[in-house]
């Protein structure tokens, strides 16, 4: 029915995003954020996948993000319609666009992750004024607050930098060990 690709593309998209969802289902759970994007940025990073998967990956990592969330949350109807657009946008961003740099396998390309997302957490919490900071998708972390005391100093993005950037370093050498800073 699906090809093997198109396959490996929709799980891997729909693991990403129900390990990012699971903090926000349980905040217990927001230490599985420190893992959640390496399957879609390995994903993004292999020149054997198109950006046109990347598109159908960041799909399924919005509706594995999004859907668990609104069945929990209950909203009316419109809202929901409206925060399932907003983080299917917001999903296919940051698959297609991590993976256009991730390509470059440079310490330098990480650091572009981890901006990406402060970016993309920057207008998940500002373009709908009924969400607000407190929905940033490092929110869950609170549970911890030992570890994120440094966000008193970064504000709450401190947290979507650290993590997008580790796991991005964290690809990188794993696919091109000898990478360089630039």
């Amino acid at each position: 029915m699906f090809s093997r690709k198109a396959l490996v593309c929709r799980i891997t998209g729909a693991a990403s995003g129900l390990l990012m969802a699971a903090g926000n289902m349980q905040g217990l759970l927001a230490p599985l954020q420190v893992v959640a994007l390496i399957p879609i940025f390995c994903l993004g990073a292999s020149r054997n996948v198109r950006h046109r998967d990347m598109l159908l990956a960041g799909g399924y990592m919005g509706l594995g993000y999004i859907l668990p969330q609104i069945v929990m949350l209950r909203f009316a109807i419109p809202v929901t319609l409206v925060l399932l657009i907003h983080f299917m946008i917001l999903m296919i961003a940051l698959a297609w666009c991590s993976a256009y740099l991730l390509r470059r396998g440079t310490v330098l390309s990480s650091f572009a992750v981890g901006a990406l997302l402060v970016l993309l957490d920057w207008a998940n919490f500002t373009v709908l004024p009924m969400w607000g900071e407190a929905q940033s998708l490092g929110r869950c972390w609170s549970s911890y607050p030992y570890l994120i005391q440094f966000t008193s100093i970064t504000g709450i993005t401190g947290i979507i930098f650290v993590l997008g950037t580790l796991q991005a370093l964290v690809v990188n050498f794993a696919l091109w060990p000898n990478m360089t800073a630039l």
